[in-house]
């Protein structure tokens, strides 16, 4: 799902389009697995019903009360959960990105903080419990 559109109701017509029915036919069906693991749902509608692995996670994980795909809507709220510490770190290694090149946009993309240039990623990074770890793009 693209960063621009992390709702997950974006692929509802995809999904109608595909499989051929309305999303209330498969609203239903998974009312029928809603006592099932989310392995056995998803499961379910990629070997019953064909779906895809994107178009099956929509559903189920929408169906689950999960509506976006997006956990975090900037560097704030990504760093509210690591240490003190390590926000620290991130925020001066963004720090010295940004202000070396001021043209650059800071987003979050796929979960994580980037940084972009245009269209292109130029540097993302994530936090791990015991690293961070830094991904330099080209």
């Amino acid at each position: 799902m693209s960063e621009s559109n992390a709702n997950r109701t974006a692929q509802f017509p995809a999904i109608e389009r595909t499989y051929g029915q309305v999303m209330q036919v498969w609203f239903d069906i998974f009312q029928q697995l809603s006592s099932r693991t989310y392995a056995d749902q998803m499961a379910t509608f990629r070997g019953s019903y064909g779906f895809s692995q994107a178009h099956a996670s929509a559903l189920v994980l929408y169906c689950r009360g999960h509506k976006t795909s997006r956990r975090f809507e900037n560097l704030d709220s990504y760093l509210d959960q690591h240490p003190s510490e390590k926000q620290t770190i991130v925020r001066l290694i963004f720090s010295v990105i940004m202000d070396a090149c001021p043209d650059l946009e800071q987003v979050i993309a796929w979960n994580q903080p980037m940084v972009k240039l245009g269209k292109h990623y130029i540097f993302g990074l994530s936090v791990a419990q015991n690293h961070i770890l830094i991904a330099p793009f080209h």
